[in-house]
């Protein structure tokens, strides 16, 4: 197997990346901090934060964790929006020796429950607005240390106190919360801690390029997520491979700070209309979100994934798993020294998401083009087989979506006796005259024959993720 695609790599962009010249991603932290010690980090509410103040509270933090006397290698949940604090917990546990655990700070209790559970984390990083979330499970986690942080701990000692304020009392955002704190379990003020930890160095941790960085969960969208272990060096050779592919473009920018980035899911429900080149690309919680991008340098919408990142492998694989010819369909196949080594605490999932050439299997069906850049069709567990031919719900909801008075639609397949499969859609309309003789109507005019759909139910909403995903499965589930 070539890698066709790196013909299309723009110029000045690497086709591998070299992880090993770092020893850990902690090694990688430290020469940043020290490089960039005056330049600005992060700017949150007008509160611009610096490398060295990083550097300097994620030590301080750090070395309280490690006051604690959690082993090396103890999992650590962070539940943050994206706020200061995000930052230096993060960097404060990798330095510290031990694991990330990211929670959505969105999650239900039964969510954060088995996510707790799973990773078997002994601490946890919270903003108060999620505590209640919290409480209602705690004892029933392996949780024995909590380190509560307020919106305005880091936006310094004038401004930060208000906005504490205003979010507790003003916006009401921070519900009521009680603990229980019994059975050795003890909650830390952020501030409190990094205050403590002031008094402590620092010490040196034993990593390795091997050793688990974070335990990323998956959006659980096929049932309930599972941990995503990813290495120092998962972590590592992303960075290295983002830096490849973007720093051809940022020299020719010059002032990089002028550079906005916003990473949208699903782009269609935020942006109508844009004023600049949108850079489409693919990545999942097993790759480090990297996977294709297409080159920074674009300036028409391309409609595809793009190209396999420096570093990278893509093969569109049949059920069969041998590797389809450019322009033939399949399921998206990775492989590179950013996907994960396996599902945490879980060999037979991990057995199965790898391929016997050693290709993580996406769930993703794509073409690629001789060029090398990915089209994605759909998910492969959401196709329906009608009368042996293979319908995507995503192509067959574009169709359906051209009817005047369809605010967003779903379609599942159900089991039929004469045709294997029907296919039913879920519509959510905003003209109360819309009919299912209407739809069937566009539908004509649209879809092949064997696409149409047989059942129409409207709805008020659609089930969904917390970051906007339909969930299929629950209308599969009440059909």
């Amino acid at each position: 197997m070539d890698r066709h695609w790196l013909k299309s790599y723009p110029e000045g962009v690497p086709h591998d990346i070299h992880p090993e010249q770092f020893t850990s991603l902690n090694q990688l932290l430290e020469e940043s901090f020290k490089t960039h010690a005056a330049k600005p980090f992060s700017v949150c509410m007008d509160r611009w934060m610096s490398y060295r103040e990083l550097d300097e509270l994620s030590a301080a933090l750090g070395a309280w964790l490690q006051h604690l006397g959690l082993e090396p290698g103890a999992r650590v949940a962070i539940m943050l929006p994206n706020v200061p604090q995000f930052a230096v917990a993060m960097a404060a546990i990798l330095r510290a020796g031990h694991t990330c655990v990211n929670v959505n700070p969105l999650y239900t209790a039964r969510e954060l429950e088995h996510q707790l559970k799973d990773s078997g984390a002994t601490a946890i990083v919270i903003l108060e607005n999620f505590a209640a979330t919290l409480a209602e499970v705690i004892k029933r986690t392996p949780l024995r240390h909590v380190i509560m942080a307020s919106m305005g701990d880091l936006l310094g000692a004038a401004y930060g106190p208000w906005i504490t304020f205003a979010v507790r009392h003003l916006a009401r955002m921070v519900p009521a919360y009680t603990f229980g704190l019994d059975g050795g379990l003890t909650v830390t003020p952020f501030t409190r801690a990094i205050a403590e930890g002031k008094r402590h160095t620092l010490k040196p941790v034993d990593c390795t390029l091997d050793s688990i960085a974070f335990l990323q969960y998956t959006g659980g969208t096929t049932g309930l997520s599972k941990g995503a272990v990813l290495t120092h060096r998962n972590i590592v050779a992303a960075i290295l491979q983002a830096e490849a592919w973007f720093t051809p473009a940022l020299g020719r920018i010059g002032d990089v700070s002028r550079i906005n980035n916003i990473a949208a899911l699903p782009l269609y429900h935020i942006f109508a209309l844009t004023l600049c080149p949108m850079i489409e690309g693919w990545g999942m919680s097993e790759t480090c979100a990297i996977g294709t991008n297409n080159p920074v340098n674009s300036q028409d919408f391309s409609g595809t994934i793009g190209l396999p990142l420096p570093g990278i492998w893509i093969a569109i694989k049949d059920d069969a798993g041998n590797s389809q010819e450019p322009g033939q369909g399949g399921e998206i196949c990775i492989k590179g020294p950013q996907v994960m080594t396996g599902y945490y605490r879980q060999p037979l999932e991990t057995e199965k998401a790898f391929t016997a050439d050693d290709f993580m299997s996406t769930g993703d069906i794509g073409i690629m083009d001789e060029r090398g850049y990915t089209r994605i069709i759909d998910r492969k567990k959401d196709m329906i087989i009608v009368s042996g031919f293979n319908v995507f719900p995503n192509e067959l909801e574009n169709g359906i979506s051209l009817c005047p008075g369809i605010v967003e639609c779903a379609a599942i397949g159900m089991a039929d006796e004469r045709q294997g499969e029907a296919i039913k859609v879920f519509v959510v309309k905003n003209d109360p005259a819309l009919t299912e003789d209407d739809i069937s109507a566009c539908c004509k005019q649209h879809l092949t024959g064997y696409k149409r759909p047989k059942y129409i139910e409207f709805r008020d909403a659609l089930p969904k993720t917390n970051v906007g995903k339909i969930l299929r499965r629950a209308l599969r589930a009440k059909a």
